[in-house]
């Protein structure tokens, strides 16, 4: 039973990448983009908010620490998907690199919520099996660049559960 579910849901990964035409290499590149698009998107739902509501950036800040938990998951989503963009030929070199970059992608954004970045991830590692695996040593600079970009949204995480206690 397990497997025949197993079967489905990878045939729904399939069907939602075939469909999307997304191949390893430009799901890397639209998560990318996605990356940088959902922060630029928070900054501009944040001006709009801080307009109607007459009051300044550093204001909001101190008024509101979620929202500035915030600003730094937008920060280190935005640095990511602009580093991404630039070294996406060093992630597509290896499939162990690639598929630990989406599973540290895929287990932090699913902890600070952003959930649109975390099915992307997820559809990162469905489509990793794509890739070739060359037996090479994994690239340590992008598995490093994951972890910290982990560890920072692990600990904004662990500032959200603070804040709501």
């Amino acid at each position: 039973m397990l497997a025949a579910s197993k079967r489905k849901f990878s045939g729904f990964l399939d069907r939602i990448a075939a469909g999307a035409k997304l191949d390893a290499k430009r799901l890397l590149k639209t998560y990318a983009y996605v990356l940088m698009a959902i922060p630029l998107a928070f900054f501009l739902l944040i001006a709009v908010q801080n307009a109607a509501l007459k009051r300044s950036f550093s204001q909001m800040l101190t008024k509101s620490p979620v929202s500035a938990v915030g600003v730094i998951i937008a920060i280190v989503d935005f640095i990511l998907g602009y580093y991404l963009l630039l070294s996406i030929d060093k992630v597509m070199k290896n499939r162990l690199t690639y598929r630990f970059f989406m599973w540290t992608q895929l287990i932090s954004q699913l902890l600070v919520g952003n959930l649109f970045c975390a099915f992307f991830a997820g559809l990162g590692i469905h489509q990793g099996k794509q890739l070739e695996d060359d037996g090479k040593i994994p690239n340590r600079t992008i598995e490093a660049v994951a972890i910290v970009c982990s560890l920072l949204l692990i600990v904004c995480f662990t500032l959200i559960l603070v804040i709501s206690l």
